[in-house]
């Protein structure tokens, strides 16, 4: 719903993270971190581009998450989807190693997925963490989404910060809502208004 929204006014640009798609994957944790948000850069000045809205789905939105700390003057706007600023503790560690000793692909992935690229890229997000102090600062216009059922699971680390965002970021829940199915908040009509409301409402001149 959000392409078929944005195609017919804004140039649109998929990218393929490290770690994912037909991009390289390497298997060490340090390859990943804040050298994801390097490879958005870098990209924008292959392509000319000073300044860019950002729309990162799970991995994708921590990612922009970072960019907001790192890079803001190249972000006009960031739309977090589904994910989260980057944190790290052992329950992260935990997803890591259940990953790398899976035996078989979920039903949305490709059929080029390295599953031990996949976890480097998760123990990677160790070198990208975004301290309280980080977000509170941030002044570029940022929208949150989050299906209900993910909330629902949340630690309440995140739950806090969650609650806890600066009055420049915005929050949309989308009821009933989950992460990768059908039903996913990125999927709905209400997750591609709010990101064209917030790309309109923010031009870049």
């Amino acid at each position: 719903p959000l392409f078929r929204l944005l195609a017919s006014e804004y140039r649109l640009i998929a990218v393929d993270l490290r770690g994912h798609g037909d991009s390289h994957k390497p298997h060490d944790p340090k390859s990943y971190g804040r050298n994801m948000e390097t490879d958005l850069i870098d990209l924008l000045d292959y392509l000319d581009i000073d300044r860019a809205h950002f729309v990162g789905f799970s991995l994708g939105a921590t990612v922009v998450g970072g960019l907001l700390v790192s890079n803001p003057d190249r972000v006009q706007t960031a739309t977090l989807g589904s994910g989260f600023f980057a944190t790290w503790n052992a329950e992260e560690e935990a997803f890591a190693k259940q990953t790398e000793e899976r035996d078989e692909l979920h039903p949305w992935e490709p059929t080029n997925q390295d599953l031990l690229a996949l976890a480097a890229v998760i123990r990677g997000m160790q070198y990208a963490t975004v301290a309280d102090e980080d977000i509170a600062a941030i002044n570029t216009p940022t929208l949150i989404v989050f299906g209900s059922a993910e909330v629902d699971h949340m630690s309440e680390l995140q739950k806090r910060k969650l609650r806890e965002l600066p009055s420049v970021v915005r929050t949309l829940i989308v009821e009933g809502a989950d992460h990768d199915s059908q039903n996913a908040a990125i999927l709905s009509d209400e997750f591609a208004v709010a990101v064209g409301n917030l790309v309109a409402s923010n031009p870049i001149t």
